[in-house]
């Protein structure tokens, strides 16, 4: 998994699955042994594998259930239909050169559309709640299921669809605007990006939720005094506190005992106790425990 997660660690998947269309992924679902574990790779964001690696099938939505179809509403909107595995970038700007506003924010966002909902993703005030009109879910079973966004329990990263259900495509709703002043837009949010995110480094963006309340995550950890620590080849990043770095060859273990060290110290510190965005891959699925 070194190869095909942002934070370029993890050992090795059982399978590797890369469905063509909805109907091969629900075949697929149904083929599985009851009790093996699926997960949506999506993009490889937000999600840290342990070392042994995971004793599943992780699918691949982003080489074939791609597809962007875009279809005229009233009132001057737009809709798009969106297929799982579609890139956040490649969404963002497919509207952007179609005159269509909405999807700004997910031009800096790493990872898909299916990842991008289920962790319900957002940036600088919009989230994919906003956006979405419903999703087609596959469940462990193999059947489809078509879901209005009030229905998916969508609030601060995260959602109400079930472990191991994969969202296949979705239906989002955009409103006519200017290409060059939506593009504009992406621009100062990259360039917000670029001033307080450690770009250079393998990283899976934001490591611990902000509390619903009082100071955010990485001014915790920076009354911590946690900036700049590192374990093994993993660091907490000089830039951004939030962010933990892959200088180069790190090890899974390494990114849990610098997770377990910011909690402890924030907690000790300010009585908080950090809540997890990063989801922790072990052997049989998510783990639970953290």
């Amino acid at each position: 998994m070194t190869r095909r997660t942002t934070l370029r660690m993890g050992g090795p998947a059982r399978w590797l699955a890369q469905p063509e269309d909805e109907k091969s992924l629900a075949t697929l679902m149904r083929s599985l042994t009851p009790g093996t574990p699926g997960l949506a790779l999506g993009g490889g964001s937000n999600m840290l594998v342990a070392d042994e690696g995971f004793d599943g099938i992780m699918l691949d939505l982003t080489a074939k259930m791609n597809d962007i179809q875009k279809h005229a509403a009233e009132g001057g909107e737009w809709l798009i239909r969106v297929g799982g595995g579609a890139s956040t970038r490649t969404v963002s700007h497919y509207s952007r050169r179609n005159g269509l506003s909405g999807l700004e924010f997910l031009a800096g966002i790493p990872g898909s559309v299916g990842g991008a909902l289920k962790m319900n993703a957002g940036a600088y005030g919009s989230e994919m709640q906003n956006v979405l009109v419903w999703a087609e879910l596959i469940d462990v079973h193999g059947q489809c299921h078509r879901r209005p966004v009030e229905a998916l329990g969508l609030g601060y990263r995260k959602s109400a669809i079930p472990d191991g259900w994969i969202v296949a495509s979705t239906l989002l709703r955009l409103h006519r605007d200017d290409p060059e002043r939506i593009r504009r837009r992406i621009r100062e949010m990259n360039q917000k990006r670029r001033r307080s995110q450690p770009l250079r480094y393998p990283s899976a963006g934001s490591v611990f939720k902000n509390p619903p309340e009082g100071p955010l995550a990485w001014e915790l950890i920076d009354r911590a005094g946690l900036r700049g620590a590192s374990e093994g080849a993993v660091q907490i990043s000089e830039q951004h506190s939030n962010f933990f770095i892959n200088r180069g060859g790190a090890r899974t273990r390494d990114m849990l005992a610098l997770i377990d060290c910011a909690r402890e110290r924030v907690l000790a510190e300010s009585g908080v106790r950090l809540e997890l965005e990063l989801k922790v891959i072990g052997s049989g699925g998510v783990r639970r425990d953290l």
